[in-house]
């Protein structure tokens, strides 16, 4: 790597972050991005990513769903 592993892990992952525009998201997110980092490093394959990612997706979604039904049922939701 040009500017050394950490440099790299630090910048990619602060611009994955970053895409993502919300500051708020973006804090959220940037522990993810270099579990992801590294999870390619460890693995060599962007598969892994793609799948935390996908995983990391699929949850958020759920549990706005889920936010949503426990609401309509009168139960306790943001």
């Amino acid at each position: 790597a040009r500017y050394g592993l950490i440099a790299g892990i630090s910048l990619t992952s602060m611009f994955f972050a970053a895409v993502h525009i919300s500051p708020v998201h973006a804090a959220a997110l940037l522990p993810l991005a270099v579990l992801m980092h590294v999870g390619y490093l460890s693995s060599g394959s962007v598969w892994a990513c793609v799948g935390v990612h996908f995983l990391n997706n699929a949850l958020s979604v759920a549990l706005m769903k889920l936010a949503t039904v426990v609401d309509e049922v009168g139960g306790v939701a943001a």
